[in-house]
């Protein structure tokens, strides 16, 4: 009989991992595996263990094995589904997610790591549902972490539906004041809601905070120049391009403020910049398509929207941009289809509705 006094290995390496000493955590679960191999909960420990010292594809391996063993295991399950979106097999990840969700389904854990699931592979609306499935679950009076603010706050900016946005990071704020995620998420939300500002004084109390946040002065840059400052949008530009020369999205900001004062030519070599140092930029393509077409380089201009929509489909800028180049080569046929197809996406542009409404008496006689 076990004496109660002893220490085995699985709480010895708990006690390890409270202390974040992984190494040691893994040596104790390793133990335990090797002592119980019937134990899905210490092979399920070892893997999380293995997922905190990056070896993901060990950990899954292991995860497996607790799977087996257990395969209602809601734990492993969670984690081998992260380890998964780690390795950028997101889908996969998912339905490990889903298969939680469906086994504990009164878990509000399960929900967040599913909404996650959904958000990374662009199904919005199903990650919303997730998040607000969470709410319906913790009881009125209960505190959401800001996690969760966090993570809903951003399914709502890939919705773009800033306003409801910013409540969330608002609400996460609440919870941890000096999280610099929702600082800048809560920047970006006020950028896209031309509350300039006010977006500029949430960069700065990131910029303060860390001033090595990744691309701040891009997005410093980018305010300045809603503000109609170009020159000193410029300024930190080159800035931040002193710091990284190599950084193509320093090129893109400077493409779009010089685009914005109508030096197309120039805004042109930055977006053929920012292609050099990252050819998979597909919003630059997108642009040098704009910047090509306002140069009256219309042949040019198709080559590079067409590459756009050929990566991104669901483009409506890159749709309207090939209806307009179209239209300036006489391919009035053509140029409505691409026309449409940029309605169908973004039905409340005004200037995509504007040239729709221009095309409507032609509809029928072109039979598109």
């Amino acid at each position: 009989m076990k004496n109660p006094d002893e220490r085995d290995d699985i709480h010895l390496g708990r006690e390890s991992l409270k202390r974040k000493n992984y190494t040691g955590a893994l040596q104790h679960f390793s133990q335990a595996c090797s002592n119980e191999p019937e134990n899905a909960e210490a092979w399920y420990l070892k893997g999380y263990v293995l997922s905190r010292l990056e070896k993901y594809k060990e950990s899954i391996d292991t995860l497996n094995v607790a799977l087996q063993l257990d395969p209602t295991c809601i734990p492993a399950l969670l984690e081998k589904g992260w380890n998964l979106g780690v390795l950028e097999d997101t889908h996969t990840a998912l339905s490990y997610f889903i298969r939680a969700s469906e086994l504990a389904p009164t878990e509000p854990m399960v929900w967040h790591y599913r909404g996650f699931g959904h958000y990374v592979i662009d199904e919005d609306e199903e990650a919303l549902a997730c998040f607000e499935k969470i709410e319906q679950l913790c009881p009125p009076q209960a505190e959401k972490s800001a996690k969760f603010w966090l993570c809903k706050g951003n399914v709502f900016f890939s919705m773009k539906l800033y306003e409801q946005a910013l409540l969330c990071f608002d609400e996460g704020l609440k919870k941890d004041p000096q999280n610099l995620d929702l600082w800048f998420q809560k920047a970006i939300s006020l950028y896209e809601l031309e509350r300039t500002d006010d977006a500029f004084n949430c960069y700065v109390k990131v910029l303060q905070s860390d001033p090595h946040w990744p691309d701040i002065w891009f997005h410093i840059a980018g305010v300045y120049a809603q503000m109609g400052e170009h020159e000193k949008a410029l300024e930190l530009c080159q800035k931040a391009l002193d710091r990284n020369p190599g950084n193509g999205l320093i090129w893109f900001c400077m493409g779009l403020t010089y685009d914005d004062m109508k030096q197309y030519q120039k805004a042109l070599e930055c977006f053929h910049r920012t292609i050099t140092l990252d050819p998979t930029y597909v919003d630059a393509w997108k642009w040098k398509g704009h910047e090509l077409y306002l140069l009256g380089q219309y042949t040019k201009s198709l080559y590079w929207f067409n590459k756009s929509l050929k990566a991104d489909g669901s483009d409506s800028d890159s749709w309207f941009g090939k209806g307009e180049t179209l239209e300036k080569i006489q391919n009035r046929k053509k140029a409505f289809v691409c026309f449409r197809k940029a309605f169908e996406l973004d039905p409340h542009d005004e200037e995509i509705q504007e040239k729709i409404q221009e095309y409507q008496p032609f509809d029928r006689e072109m039979n598109v």
